[in-house]
């Protein structure tokens, strides 16, 4: 992530902690006064092959190094990660919103589709009966014909 090639000293390869680097809390081992360290720590949090990603120790992380360090090169870097970070959670939240307004217009769609067909055959019935009317009234036409035919 972001170019990070380097790893904090008590974690591995994939950006899990070390067995001896696990600890109740997680940013003890960083060492006060070395904005980079806590910079790759936090980034380690996120890092794709971290099978634990913690967002919220990163966000601390990166918390800490823009109130320790805020005029360092990584408290600016923090600071971007950091609101890529918040505009990733936020569109987040939009596609769930947007999913259930989804699913709200496709369960629309299937009880439309449903009144369609229940119209659909109302429709062919009606035409039907429609048919039988005309041709009642034709025969009734034919009778009153004949009625008025015969002396």
């Amino acid at each position: 992530m972001l170019g990070c090639s380097c790893f904090v000293a008590g974690h591995n390869q994939d950006g899990s902690p070390t067995r001896s680097a696990k600890r109740p809390n997680k940013q003890r081992h960083v060492q006060a006064g070395d904005p980079r360290r806590l910079f790759h720590t936090a980034l380690l949090y996120l890092h794709p092959r971290n099978r634990k990603i913690d967002l919220e120790e990163a966000y601390s992380s990166f918390s800490r190094l823009m109130e320790e360090f805020p005029a360092s090169r990584e408290a600016e870097q923090a600071a971007i990660v950091v609101a890529l970070l918040r505009d990733m959670e936020a569109k987040e939240k939009q596609i769930e919103r947007l999913k259930e307004v989804i699913a709200r217009l496709e369960h629309a769609n299937r009880e439309l589709k449903a009144r369609v067909v229940h119209l659909e055959r109302e429709s062919r019935i009606l035409r039907g009966q429609l048919r039988e009317l005309r041709s009642k009234m034709e025969r009734l036409k034919q009778v009153d014909l004949e009625t008025e035919k015969s002396p």
